[in-house]
Order: structure tokens, then sequence, then C-alpha cells
């Protein structure tokens, strides 16, 4: 008697709240367990997969010429640095 009421369209509209509801759940999930990492003292998060130490830098916005922006990170703080960096060997080889 049961199986008389399951029509195609119900087992599709409940196919598409699982997979609607599986996406609103794992969102907040993958935040928290971003939130669970633990960070070296005072180091700075730039990425779900990239950190920055506290008291080096990191390099973003570089120009076609070479040149790039950097951040500080101090105490778990990003800050913009005032100068512009160009030499590899004295810039940071971390993207923010």
């Amino acid at each position: 008697m049961l199986a008389g009421r399951i029509t195609k369209g119900t087992i599709a509209k409940g196919a598409l709240m699982t997979a609607l509801l599986s996406i609103v759940v794992s969102i907040p999930l993958e935040s928290a367990l971003a939130a669970k990492r633990r960070l070296p003292e005072g180091a700075c998060l730039v990425s779900r997969r990239q950190v920055v130490a506290n008291g080096s830098t990191c390099m973003f916005n570089c120009n076609s010429a070479g040149w790039c922006n950097s951040k500080l990170c101090s105490n778990g703080q990003l800050s913009q640095l005032p100068l512009l960096c160009h030499s590899p060997g004295i810039c940071s080889t971390i993207r923010c």
C-alpha cells in the first residue's frame, strides 16, 4: 500500500533535499575544522594550508617587474610593510 504512494517525483524531491542538506552541513563543518587547527605560537594563517611564522614576512601583489608588497606576521596579525621588496634573497618566498 505504501509503495503505491511513492512516485518518481517524491524520490527526486527527497534526493534533492538530501543533497542540499549535505552541502549546508559540510560548509560549517569545514570552517570548524580549520578553526581547530593548531598554529604555532604567534603564527598567521594566510590560507587554508599556508602558515607564516611569527616574525616572518609573506609577499603579495607582485608586479611584472618583480616588485612585491610584503606583510609581516606579528603575534597572529598580518600588517602591511611600507616598502616594496624585489630581491629573492631578501624577500620572502611565501605568498600571502
